[in-house]
């Protein structure tokens, strides 16, 4: 009825999951989850594979909740990239920026995403342009698209002082 409410806090320890992620391996020592009448939310630190990531994932109840949502921050290095499979040229990329990627999962649909960095804390080179950008300077990288099978990038751009990018990506392997 509706005279009884739902609240209930949990706390999760030594998180290990192979199947949440594709072909990845998610770990935390500790999430706090909190489930009520009108959803569930767990958030926390944790690694996806190597890469340390701070979530929250919310999944309403009820009527027209058929997606959930995670919002991460994580930090943009060389070192993370690569534990993605993606490898910049030496000398690209050096420090690290934080960067916010946000993903909408919907039954039966590959996960959308978006990811944003202003790009402060990271310095970058392109040699062929004779372009730089120094650690403290911002800037601006977006990304969007769909996860599954094959990624999906249909939205990308960079924008710094003396470049600009916009596009998209093919990330289809033939």
């Amino acid at each position: 009825t509706e005279d009884v409410k739902l609240a209930l806090d949990a706390e999760l320890l030594n998180v290990r999951s192979t199947t949440l992620i594709e072909d990845r391996v998610l770990t935390a020592r500790r999430l706090l989850a909190k489930i009520t009448h009108d959803g569930v939310t767990m958030t926390g630190d944790a690694n996806v594979d190597s890469v340390p990531v701070n979530a929250t994932w919310t999944q309403s109840f009820g009527v027209g909740s058929k997606q959930s949502k995670i919002d991460a921050r994580l930090n943009l290095m060389n070192k993370n990239l690569r534990a993605f499979g993606v490898v910049l040229p030496d000398g690209t990329l050096s420090g690290s920026t934080p960067a916010r990627m946000d993903i909408t999962l919907r039954r039966g649909s590959p996960p959308k995403f978006s990811l944003v960095s202003n790009l402060v804390g990271a310095s970058m080179r392109v040699p062929a342009l004779s372009w730089s950008k120094g650690k403290q300077t911002k800037g601006r990288f977006s990304i969007e698209g769909s996860l599954g099978q094959r990624v999906d990038v249909g939205a990308l751009s960079f924008k710094a002082p003396g470049l600009e990018a916009v596009g998209t990506l093919d990330l289809n392997t033939n």
